[in-house]
């Protein structure tokens, strides 16, 4: 009798259902066995996280439990990963549990860190959570006059042109209240790229401009003066704030850090980005990583969780074998008011940018209702 090759996912964001429900769709039945690990038993959609369409949703309505997203036949423990040994290919948890596997997948393998800049939890808002959003649009709802920086640090989680949207979104709101020449809009970027591609940098640039939103690159974010309203930089500089939305940095989990996991030049975790594979091991499986950053963004992972699955199938039920995975970023960016292009970018630098069109993709992006509606199938 076949033993079943045993899938252990590590997370408990949209990444680990979207590929744990796409492996048992595609292995044969009895072929293999998925199980999820993950500490939170509820999930919330990270891309519904934005400031104009969250009062399209409600905080029980953007939640739902892992239960009921994952299919009948794949496991859930709900404990935390604290170490992972490569060499005998087994995950230990929080809760004592010994979970072996034939094939792993990593899905949280890093997480916002906000205690690298000093202050954040006195003055800072953000968007990392539904909380966050709604508590960052009662601000701007009662705001009048005075500065609004956005800051997005290189190593953050978020795109950023989640960033760049959410300072068009907000100065296209106060436009629409008539007191837009009375607030100041900053984007900050910790990087002096700001997504890494030259071209789509230019862009950005030249449409902030156009709209008299600031630009600032360059500055890494240390910490808050809050008797000042400050935020400071390494390099002792200061930019003024009435409102500071914070993209904060992060950091490795610490079960990727007692692993010793083979580092790039770049330091970041050593990914064949033909096959999402870590680098010596081609059991474990990396999502999220975009060549040079790792992202939670929704539609990279969509795609990785796609080719993923195909491979685990192919490797344990003959499922037809996909070819190397080809990252694209797939995404879409205000250019105006009610207008927006689609940005499509390679991992070779190349970009297309669509024709600025009157949209409502706002609420197709970033509402809840992306992922029970036009998006389900893919996701589920």
């Amino acid at each position: 009798m076949k033993v079943s090759d045993r899938v252990v996912i590590l997370g408990d964001g949209e990444s680990a259902v979207m590929v744990a429900n796409k492996i048992v769709q595609k292995a044969a039945r009895g072929d293999v066995e998925v199980i999820v690990v993950g500490k939170n038993k509820r999930l919330e959609f990270s891309d519904s996280n934005i400031f104009v369409p969250v009062s399209l949703i409600d905080q029980g309505s953007s939640r739902r439990n892992l239960d009921s997203l994952l299919r009948m036949n794949v496991t859930f423990i709900r404990d935390e990963p604290v170490s992972l040994n490569l060499k005998d290919n087994i995950v230990n948890t929080k809760g004592g549990k010994i979970i072996r596997y034939d094939h792993i997948i990593l899905t949280d393998y890093m997480r916002p860190d906000p205690s690298k800049i000093v202050g954040y939890n006195e003055d800072a808002r953000s968007i990392e959570t539904l909380e966050g959003a709604m508590s960052l649009k009662e601000d701007l709802s009662n705001f009048k006059k005075g500065d609004i920086v956005i800051y997005h640090d290189n190593t953050s989680l978020f795109n950023p042109l989640n960033s760049v949207n959410l300072a068009i979104n907000i100065f296209n709101y106060f436009q629409s209240k008539g007191n837009g020449n009375d607030i100041k809009i900053n984007c900050v970027f910790s990087s002096e790229l700001i997504s890494g591609n030259k071209e789509l940098d230019g862009i950005i640039e030249s449409t902030l401009k156009s709209m008299g939103i600031e630009l600032t690159k360059g500055f890494k974010l240390t910490g808050f003066n809050v008797k000042n309203k400050e935020l400071q930089s390494s390099d002792g500089k200061a930019i003024k704030y009435d409102i500071p939305v914070i993209f904060s940095p992060s950091s490795y989990s610490s079960y990727v850090e007692s692993a010793n996991f083979p580092k790039a030049d770049s330091g970041n975790i050593e990914v064949n980005m033909k096959d999402l594979t870590l680098k010596g091991f081609d059991n474990v499986f990396i999502m999220g990583y975009e060549g040079t950053s790792f992202t939670n963004y929704w539609k990279v992972n969509r795609g990785q969780a796609d080719f993923i699955s195909s491979r685990i199938a192919f490797m344990v039920s003959g499922y037809p074998e996909p070819d190397h995975y080809v990252y694209t970023y797939d995404s879409v960016m205000i250019k105006g008011k009610e207008l927006a292009s689609s940005i499509i970018s390679s991992l070779d630098g190349k970009l297309v940018e669509g024709r600025p069109s009157r949209t409502d993709y706002l609420v197709a992006l970033y509402s809840h209702e992306a992922f029970f509606g036009t998006y389900a199938l893919g996701f589920i």
